[in-house]
C-alpha cells in the first residue's frame, strides 16, 4: 500500500477549489432566482460509515446545515437539496505480519486516520405529500468535499510485546491525501410535521485521494444516517 508511506509533491489545489466554490455559489443563486417559492434551512446531525477502497470500514459523524429550495411551495414537487456539513470520513488499515516487519521493523502495524471534510451536497430531487403531517423525498447529484483537517496515527507491537502508538502526520491533507474530493450519490427520507427529517444517503467518490500513487486508485465510499431539524 503506497498511501501514507510516500509523498510526491503536487501543485496546489487552491485555484481549483476557488473555481469549485464560485461555481457552487453561482449555481445556488440561479436556482433560488428561477421561480423558487420557498427556501428552508435546518440543523443536521448524523453518522457516517466510510469504507474507502482497500481500507477497512470506519464510523464517523456529520454535523452542519441543510437547505431546501422548493419549486412548488410546500406541496408535492421538485426540490433542490443542498448543505454545508462537517463530515468525518475516517479509515483504517492493518498491515500483514511480513509487511509490518519489512516496512516498519515492528509487528502488527495498524494505521488509522480521521480526515474531516466540508461536504457540500448539491442534489436535485422530488418531494411527495403523503398526508398533512408526512412527506417523502428523494434527491441525487454531486457532493463537493473540501478537506480541512485530520490526524493519522500508527499503532504497533514492540519487541517486548507492548502496544505503542504515535502520530504520523498532524493533517493528512498536507501530506498524504488530496484536499478536494468529488462524489456522486443520493439521499432519501421522510419528513414529519414539516420539521423533522430522517434520511439515509450514500456517496461514491470519483477522485483518487492518495497523493502518493497514481497506480492504486483509492476513493471514498460513505453511507450516512441523518436527522435534520428544519426551521
Amino acid at each position: 500500500m503506497v498511501i501514507l508511506l510516500q509523498y510526491k509533491p503536487k501543485l496546489s489545489n487552491r485555484s481549483t477549489m476557488k473555481k469549485v466554490i464560485t461555481t457552487i455559489l453561482l449555481f445556488c443563486m440561479v436556482c433560488m432566482s428561477s421561480g423558487a417559492q420557498e427556501f428552508r434551512a435546518g440543523m443536521a446531525v448524523g453518522m457516517n460509515v466510510n469504507s474507502p477502497s482497500y481500507f477497512d470500514t470506519f464510523a464517523g459523524y456529520n454535523v452542519g446545515l441543510r437547505g431546501e429550495v422548493s419549486f412548488n411551495g410546500m406541496e408535492s414537487g421538485a426540490i433542490f437539496d443542498l448543505g454545508l456539513l462537517l463530515s468525518d470520513k475516517g479509515w483504517r488499515y492493518k498491515f500483514g505480519e511480513m509487511a509490518s516487519i519489512d516496512t516498519y521493523g515492528v509487528r502488527d502495524v495498524r494505521l488509522k486516520a480521521h480526515p474531516t471534510y466540508l461536504d457540500i451536497p448539491l442534489h436535485a430531487g422530488y418531494r411527495w405529500q403523503v398526508s398533512p403531517k408526512l412527506r417523502l423525498f428523494a434527491s441525487a447529484g454531486p457532493t463537493i468535499g473540501i478537506g480541512l483537517f485530520g490526524k493519522e496515527k500508527m499503532t504497533y507491537e514492540s519487541a517486548g510485546g507492548h502496544r505503542n502508538s504515535r502520530t504520523l502526520v498532524d493533517n493528512v491533507f498536507d501530506n498524504t491525501m488530496e484536499r478536494l474530493d468529488v462524489a456522486l450519490g443520493y439521499r432519501v427520507g421522510m419528513e414529519f410535521k414539516h420539521e423533522i427529517q430522517l434520511s439515509v444517503s450514500q456517496d461514491w467518490g470519483l477522485r483518487n485521494f492518495d497523493k502518493g500513487s497514481s497506480d492504486i486508485k483509492i476513493r471514498n465510499r460513505s453511507f450516512s444516517l441523518g436527522l435534520t431539524f428544519m426551521f
